[in-house]
C-alpha cells in the first residue's frame, strides 16, 4: 500500500512536471511570437522611415532642380536684357557720333566757305593796299592762321581727352558691373551651400 502511494505521488509529480514543461513551452512560444511581432513591426517602421527619407530626398532634389532651372531661366533673361540694353546703347552712341560728325562736317564746311569768302574779300582789299599795309596785312594773316591752327590743335586735344575719359569711365562701369555679378553669384552659391548643409544636418 505504501509502495502504491509512492507510485501515485511519483506519477502526480511527473504529471505536474509535464504540465509545468507544457506551460513553460507555451509561455516561450507566446514570448517568441511577441518578439517576432515586435521585430516585424520594427522592421516595418524602418522600411517606412527609409521610404519617407528617400521620398523627402527626391522631393528636395526636385525642388533644387526646379530652383536651379528657374535661376538659370532668370539669368538667361537678365543676360538677354543686358545684351539688348548694350546693343541699344551702342546704337544710340553710334547715332549720336554720326550726328555729331555730320554737324561738325557741316560746321567745318560753313567755316571753310566763310573763310573762302573772307579770303577773297581780303585779297580784293589787299590789291588796293600800299606795300607797307600789304606787308602788315600778310603778317596779321599769318598770325591769324597760327592762332586758328593752335585753336584747332587745342580742340582736337580736348576732344581726344574727353574720348579717353569716356572710354575709361565705360571700362570702369563694365568692370564694376562684372564684379557685382560675380559677387551676386558667389552670394547665391554660398546661400545654396548653407541651405544644403542645413538640410543635410536635419537628415
Amino acid at each position: 500500500e505504501k509502495k502504491e502511494e509512492e507510485e501515485k505521488i511519483k506519477k502526480e509529480l511527473e504529471e505536474e512536471k509535464k504540465e509545468e514543461e507544457k506551460l513553460r513551452k507555451e509561455e516561450e512560444a507566446k514570448e517568441k511570437k511577441i518578439r517576432d511581432a515586435e521585430l516585424k513591426a520594427f522592421e516595418k517602421q524602418l522600411k517606412e522611415e527609409e521610404a519617407e527619407r528617400k521620398k523627402e530626398e527626391q522631393e528636395e532634389k526636385k525642388r533644387a532642380d526646379q530652383q536651379k532651372k528657374e535661376e538659370e531661366k532668370l539669368e538667361k533673361k537678365q543676360r538677354a536684357e543686358e545684351l539688348k540694353a548694350a546693343e541699344k546703347e551702342r546704337k544710340a552712341e553710334e547715332a549720336a557720333k554720326k550726328k555729331a560728325d555730320q554737324e561738325e562736317k557741316k560746321a567745318a564746311e560753313k567755316r571753310r566757305k566763310e573763310e573762302e569768302a573772307a579770303r577773297k574779300k581780303e585779297e580784293q582789299a589787299a590789291k588796293k593796299m600800299s606795300p607797307e599795309d600789304r606787308a602788315r596785312y600778310e603778317e596779321a594773316k599769318r598770325e591769324e592762321r597760327a592762332r586758328r591752327d593752335e585753336e584747332q590743335r587745342k580742340q582736337k586735344a580736348q576732344k581726344e581727352e574727353e574720348q579717353r575719359k569716356k572710354k575709361a569711365l565705360d571700362e570702369e562701369k563694365k568692370a564694376a558691373e562684372k564684379a557685382r555679378k560675380e559677387e551676386e553669384k558667389a552670394r547665391k552659391d554660398e546661400e545654396q551651400r548653407k541651405k544644403k548643409a542645413a538640410d543635410d544636418e536635419k537628415k
